[in-house]
């Protein structure tokens, strides 16, 4: 029987995949397919995109509008996705409605096939894959189900603790995965989620010597996998799925979004509840006195704001409908840096605004182009496709792949022109689509690709009108 393994790579950049520098991947991709115009979901941070992986849907539709989720209805303090437990809790909160759909673990394993899911990811995003505990999940701080824990910690040892590089940590997962996981469990999907190279490239930054090692080991990760699948006889029966969940970008400066509005007279406080600023949202009030355009005007005053989105359709901001981002729990106003082509002190292209030495979240076409790569029998050989593609078409291809009937309400298609089966081929060209907006002095643009009625977010940036 033929399986699925996906395995997500955290922000690894295409740029930064090469011959010398991961020979295992590079040689999986160039036997394979390599997919050059795939995108990650806006806003490009993990757990947004890490459900968009899950359930083929943009946050529109599944629901984790953000890294972290503003629900008062539910708790009065924000909500942090990465931890399992608070997930767990919002789950119970709302009648099982963590995610506002299905997922593919979901699907799979209630047509009986067996699921594995070993990450060393924050808990939350690992939960985000399998929240229903399908088959096994392993994570550094949490194994479901439970009794499973015993055994593997006295055969695997405990999880290391997560360092920069986690050089440890991921290859402990290797173990449990290689190991144990698909010799003996021998699951028809199974997921992979290393929290590296995005961990150690968030204290070290894009192109550190630290940041570099993550990559090789992750890339030694994927060969062990193939040499694992080599071993047991399984190699010509395995689709391998090698991605990232988003892309990467360095950082001038930090973001001081509530501190502009306190000093604009729209917010009492940093930490005041009028306007709650959460992630890269904006929530306000309703009963209180401030306009949405007033806090949007003053968003577009600040020369670290590219583009500005909100709920209400206004002249001055792009449609959370045209990103594919209106659910009732998104904000009233989503915001996104400013960036361009500069290159960081290793001479790595891509700046913007936030937090540390760079991270992801934005809208650059360096957060929005992750990697994928495929290889295996259901897969094309040694091609390049150059056809936009995105996270939400990964779970009707895997389905399709696992010969399971596709279900309705999804965002993305079948990747028919990477697959050895014949069927239904994309036109070369997607549509391209650009969606403006003016704002005090700034034009704001947003470019999409489109293949019929599936939608890629390219970019948004603003220019000087």
């Amino acid at each position: 029987m033929s399986q699925v393994i996906l395995v997500v790579l955290d922000g690894l950049r295409p740029d930064f995949v090469s011959e010398t520098s991961t020979p295992n991947i590079f040689s999986l991709a160039a036997e394979g397919v390599v997919f050059r115009g795939h995108h990650a979901c806006f806003p490009s941070v993990t757990r947004v995109n890490s459900s968009s992986i899950a359930t083929g849907c943009h946050p529109g539709n599944h629901g984790i509008v953000d890294n972290t989720l503003y629900l008062p209805e539910i708790q009065a303090d924000p909500i942090d996705t990465g931890n399992h437990a608070h997930l767990r809790k919002l789950d119970q909160a709302t009648g099982g409605g963590l995610l506002s759909t299905t997922t593919l673990t979901e699907l799979l394993s209630a047509s009986g096939r067996e699921i594995a899911v070993v990450t060393t990811s924050s808990s939350g995003a690992c939960l985000l894959q399998n929240h229903r505990s399908a088959g096994l999940t392993v994570n550094g701080d949490f194994i479901d189900p439970a009794a499973s824990r015993e055994y593997i910690e006295t055969r695997f040892g405990p999880a290391p603790a997560k360092a920069s590089p986690a050089k440890e940590l991921n290859e402990w997962a290797a173990s449990i995965l290689t190991d144990y996981v698909l010799p003996e469990l021998q699951p028809q999907l199974t997921i992979v989620w290393l929290c590296d190279p995005d961990k150690t490239q968030h204290t070290y930054g894009l192109g550190a010597s630290e940041s570099l090692s993550a990559i090789r080991t992750v890339d030694s990760i994927v060969g062990r996998i193939v040499g694992a699948l080599e071993t047991q006889g399984s190699r010509d029966q395995t689709n391998l799925i090698v991605m990232s969940d988003h892309g990467w970008v360095s950082y001038r400066d930090r973001l001081p979004v509530k501190s502009v509005l306190v000093d604009a007279g729209l917010k009492r406080s940093t930490d005041s509840g009028d306007i709650k600023v959460v992630g890269q949202g904006v929530y306000v009030d309703p009963e209180g006195s401030i306009a949405i355009e007033d806090i949007v005007d003053c968003l577009h005053r600040m020369d670290e704001i590219g583009a500005v989105f909100t709920r209400r359709v206004m002249n001055s901001a792009i449609p959370f409908s045209e990103i594919l981002y209106d659910h009732p729990r998104s904000p009233d106003i989503l915001f996104a840096p400013t960036w361009d082509d500069t290159r960081n002190v290793n001479n790595i292209a891509g700046m913007s605004f936030g937090g540390g030495p760079g991270g992801h979240g934005g809208s650059s076409t360096y957060e929005m182009q992750p990697f994928l790569a495929a290889n295996g029998p259901g897969f094309k050989q040694g091609i390049e496709i150059e056809t936009a593609t995105g996270h939400v078409d990964l779970l009707p291809t895997i389905l399709h792949l696992l010969e399971h009937p596709q279900v309705p309400g999804k965002d993305g298609r079948i990747l028919f022109e990477s697959l050895s089966s014949d069927g239904p081929v994309p036109e070369t060209e997607p549509v391209q689509e650009i969606i403006s907006a003016k704002g005090g002095a700034k034009n704001i643009e947003l470019r999409r690709s489109r293949i019929d009625d599936v939608i890629y977010i390219d970019s948004a940036n603003c220019s000087a009108s």
